[in-house]
Order: C-alpha cells, then sequence, then structure tokens
C-alpha cells in the first residue's frame, strides 16, 4: 500500500486543473498502460484464463461483462455508469470525493455513483485516515433517538434549529425530514422577524411545508411565530422543554453543519465559500438507499463537477443541415450605424446553423442568416431550392487579414465581386461514329 500510494504522489504533480473531464479521462487513458491492455481485451474479446503475467487485471477481468469503452473511455457498468479512472488522475479524483470532508462511509457511496479503479475502497479509508482536519474535528460516536414519523413525502415536514455563534454568526439550519435536503441561513439576528422573513424566503422556493418541528427557543415559542405558522396553515410542534435531543433531525443537522464547515474552513478562507461547497457536496451526496436528498426532494440528479468525468453516452450526433449560405456566396448584409440599410458583402465561413461571418468594406461581421439576403436575383432564386446551387465567389477572392483581397490602388467596388465574365462557348463534343 506504501509503494502504491508513493506513485500516486509522483503522478499527483502533473496534475493541477478542475474539473477533470471525461477529455482529460481520455488521454490520460490512452498513456496508461493497464488500461491499454484492457481496451484491447474489450475490443477483441477477453481469454478464458488471464495468463500469469497479467496478475494486474484480474480486477478488470472479474468485471470483463460490465467494462465497455466509450470515447477512449473505459466504463464500468452497474446501478450508475462509473469511469474506471487512470492511475495519474486517482489523486484528484480522491481529492474531488474528500471536498467536503466527509467520512469513510459517505466518500464510498460517492464513488459507486461516479468512478472506479482497482482498491478504490483502501484509498478512500486511507484519505480519511490521513486528513489532518477530519481527524482533529472527528465527531463523538453516535447515539440513538426514537425516531419520528417516517414521512411518505418531500417537503411534509421540516425540522429547524439555530446552529452558533460560528465565525461571528448564527445560523438558520432548515432540514426536510423526507429527503435531509438542508438548508442554512446565515443570520444576523435570531429574533423571531428575522427567522419568519429567512423562512419565507426558503418557502418561496419549495412551498409551504405541513408541519415544522423546533425546540422551545423564545423565537419559535412567541406569538408572532404562531400566528404565522397559523396564517400559512402550518402544524407546529415543539420537543420536550430541556431536551433538544427530541428535534433530533435538526440537530444532527447542525452538529454536521458544524463539523463539516469547521473541516472545510481549513483550506477555504471565507465562510461564505465554506457554506456553498458544504450545501453542493451534502445535497448530492448519495445516501444509504442509493439516492441524494436532491434526487429526492427534486426528483432529479443536481450536475456537480464529478458529472463531467463520464462522456455523454446518450448524445445523439447532429445530422448534417444545409446552410442558407455557402463560403464565398456575394451577399447583402444589414448595417445599423448608418442611413443606408443594406451593404454588400461576402460570406467567409458560417459560424453555426444561423449565423456567418462575412466580409463588408467596413471590415469582418458576424450576421444572423435573417439580417442577409443574395446578392443577385439568380441567388435568390437559388435559395429556394438547395444552396449548394449557387455560384460561389472563389475562396481566392477572400482576404484573411481584413478587410477585402483588394489593391490598395484598385478602384473596383465590392459589387464587382459578384459580376459574372463572359466565358467562351464551351467546343461541342466529337460524335462517335
Amino acid at each position: 500500500m506504501d509503494e502504491s500510494c508513493h506513485t500516486l504522489d509522483v503522478y499527483s504533480s502533473f496534475i493541477e486543473d478542475f474539473p477533470i473531464n471525461s477529455s482529460t479521462v481520455a488521454e490520460h487513458s490512452k498513456k496508461d498502460s493497464i488500461l491499454n491492455k484492457v481496451v484491447f481485451y474489450i475490443q477483441h474479446g477477453w481469454p478464458n484464463q488471464l495468463p500469469s503475467c497479467e496478475a494486474n487485471l484480474i480486477p478488470y477481468f472479474r468485471r470483463r461483462l460490465s467494462l465497455c469503452v466509450c470515447t477512449n473511455v473505459v466504463l464500468l457498468q452497474t446501478e450508475h455508469l462509473r469511469v474506471v479512472v487512470p492511475r495519474s488522475l486517482q489523486p484528484k479524483v480522491l481529492s474531488l470525493l474528500h471536498e467536503g470532508h466527509w467520512g469513510e462511509t459517505r466518500m464510498k457511496q460517492l464513488s459507486r455513483r461516479y468512478c472506479w479503479w482497482p482498491g478504490i475502497d483502501e484509498m478512500i479509508h486511507h484519505t480519511v485516515n490521513e486528513c489532518n482536519a477530519c481527524q482533529l474535528n472527528a465527531s463523538q460516536p453516535t447515539k440513538h433517538y426514537t425516531s419520528w414519523p417516517t414521512t411518505e413525502h418531500s417537503w411534509e415536514r421540516i425540522h429547524i434549529d439555530y446552529a452558533g455563534p460560528l465565525e461571528k454568526f448564527m445560523w438558520l439550519i432548515i432540514v426536510d425530514s423526507f429527503s435531509k435536503f438542508p438548508f442554512v441561513v446565515r443570520m444576523q439576528s435570531t429574533t423571531s422577524k428575522a427567522t419568519i422573513g429567512a423562512l419565507r424566503s426558503v418557502f418561496a422556493l419549495e412551498g409551504l411545508p405541513k408541519t415544522i418541528v423546533s425546540d422551545n427557543g423564545t423565537q419559535f415559542s412567541s406569538a408572532e411565530f404562531k400566528n404565522f405558522c397559523q396564517e400559512n396553515a402550518i402544524t407546529h410542534l415543539t420537543s420536550a422543554p430541556f431536551n433538544p435531543e427530541s428535534n433530533g433531525a435538526a440537530e444532527r443537522m447542525v452538529r454536521t453543519f458544524k463539523t463539516a464547515l469547521t473541516k472545510i474552513l481549513c483550506t477555504t478562507a471565507r465562510s461564505e465559500d465554506a457554506l456553498q461547497i458544504f450545501l453542493n457536496t451534502y445535497r448530492t451526496a448519495p445516501d444509504a438507499d442509493g439516492k441524494s436528498p436532491a434526487e429526492k426532494l427534486h426528483g432529479r440528479c443536481h450536475r456537480t463537477v464529478l458529472s463531467v468525468l463520464c462522456p455523454d453516452v446518450n448524445r445523439k450526433d447532429k445530422g448534417n443541415y444545409l446552410s442558407k449560405f455557402s463560403t464565398g456566396e456575394t451577399v447583402y448584409v444589414r448595417q445599423y450605424l448608418k442611413r443606408t440599410k443594406w451593404v454588400e458583402g461576402v460570406v467567409i465561413k458560417p459560424l453555426g446553423r444561423k449565423m456567418y461571418q462575412v466580409q463588408t468594406d467596413f471590415g469582418v461581421w458576424r450576421r444572423h442568416q435573417n439580417q442577409m439576403r443574395p446578392r443577385s436575383f439568380s441567388n435568390l432564386k437559388n435559395s429556394e431550392t438547395t444552396p449548394s446551387s449557387r455560384s460561389p465567389v472563389p475562396l481566392q477572392a477572400l482576404s484573411p487579414s481584413p478587410p477585402l483581397a483588394l489593391s490598395p490602388t484598385s478602384s473596383e467596388p465590392l459589387s464587382s465581386l459578384s459580376s459574372p465574365q463572359p466565358t467562351s462557348a464551351a467546343a461541342p463534343s466529337p460524335q462517335l461514329p
């Protein structure tokens, strides 16, 4: 294990940029000798038994029926499509998995959705144990509490509580009991009015819950908060006096938030950035049932930097399409700065389906096809058939340097580019006897 970690440290010095997208994975996979052998066997068939000299391929051989290749990236097909990460990228992916300083279990759950390589579980265990911030802020053993009734729908019952003071602020914690999706609001004041204002902002996004559970803090037991719940048809339940453990969901989230924020602040200076890292990583990390809080609350996975590791296997190649104007074609282009509405130009190249780069007397312009029209009547007629039937201006007439490929002393106007030159009559072909 020590030798493997030393090798990863040597490779990690060559990787600096985030995020690691599928193109980066494909590039490093080509340089990985083990993955090159795996790709060869995937494409040409696995042997019935590996030779003794290829013992390092045994983990891949055991999963050979679930391996495939897409755009030079080796993928492992399990419940989720996972990227087989080349050795040179494994340290960076480990740092991404540990970005929120989560424990070993949550990191493994996250890896089982996005990535795999031989020995990943042991490396995750090693990463957590070697993380100084995690070890200095490790929590106490988990305490057991009597659970609240299980909710059947998201945002049916929420638990709220205050955390802090932490980083000179109090933090309002809101967690949905069904999805465990958290909201955290940094508060300047903890009065009933300020608490109600923060709750209104969250309810504007997610709607009104049926039940709110809180402790007996003065901001929650006031008449103002009671009226707020009654006006919005919300049932307000409070825990037993001097027994905050009864509000277990909020208490656990408060403890999780404090621990995570303290860890993240070891590497991040601003509390605002640390809060965003906490929310992004917690909301998108799968729970024990394999679904993240974001999936349970919103019904979809949130896109993260880990999402771009895998190439888009559902992407459909865009078919060829006909361009309205062809390269070298003479056109009229709409202008907006002078009295004349249209100026003469030549199409340099298309910039997509509808956009074009056009050379004019005033420089190179970018125009939509709705701001262009053909120069001659013949071109206008041909535009109703196919764009390839127009007679384009030769590319030699277009200069790569602005504005036009005309001699500085030439007085020939731009419109002469579209004038057809007289051609001699074609000689009749000889008749065969």
